[in-house]
């Protein structure tokens, strides 16, 4: 059974609103979007649900939640709503915005938009920040280009070997 009630701890809030409503951290590790190398990813256990979340700095704001229950089931539509309306910054609203493939998404009158996945791998809410998705999208580009530069230089540099290479026509 999912609590209700206020939550202050959502996307864009600071850290301490996290451990004020999660209490500590159960784990904590470098964030995988890389925020200059200062970013931190928390785990935290409530309510019988394991949540994740990204912050910019060690204090800095919550950039990514994702909600998992710890059973492994679903996630339920009326359960993502609750979890939604308790993580709406004061004046803003979610409103849903479509799907992912089959998976609802929702998206916040601030530019913070979430997902539900029900895969069968991985079942879980993430919301994410505007900021967040910029910053996500940048690495991926950044990565795409170092691979491309890396099959070029190997390209290159395959070609130069066997230009160097000396065949039994060429004695």
């Amino acid at each position: 059974m999912l609590a209700t009630g206020t939550i202050d701890a959502r996307v864009s809030g600071a850290v301490s609103e996290l451990r004020s409503k999660y209490g500590a951290p159960i784990k904590e590790e470098p964030a995988r979007v890389n925020w200059a190398g200062h970013g931190i990813r928390r785990t935290y256990s409530w309510h019988g649900f394991t949540i994740v979340t990204d912050a910019i700095t060690p204090s800095g704001p919550v950039v990514r939640i994702e909600y998992q229950k710890e059973d492994g089931d679903s996630i339920q539509p009326d359960e993502a709503v609750r979890l939604l309306t308790e993580n709406a910054s004061h004046g803003t609203t979610w409103k849903p915005d479509g799907r992912f493939y089959s998976h609802p998404t929702y998206r916040r009158s601030d530019g913070t938009t979430a997902l539900l996945l029900t895969l069968s791998c991985k079942k879980a809410l993430i919301i994410r920040s505007p900021e967040y998705t910029r910053q996500a999208e940048a690495s991926l580009k950044r990565r795409l280009v170092e691979m491309r530069q890396r099959a070029g230089n190997a390209r290159f540099q395959g070609t130069a070997e066997r230009s160097q290479t000396r065949h039994w026509w060429q004695s």
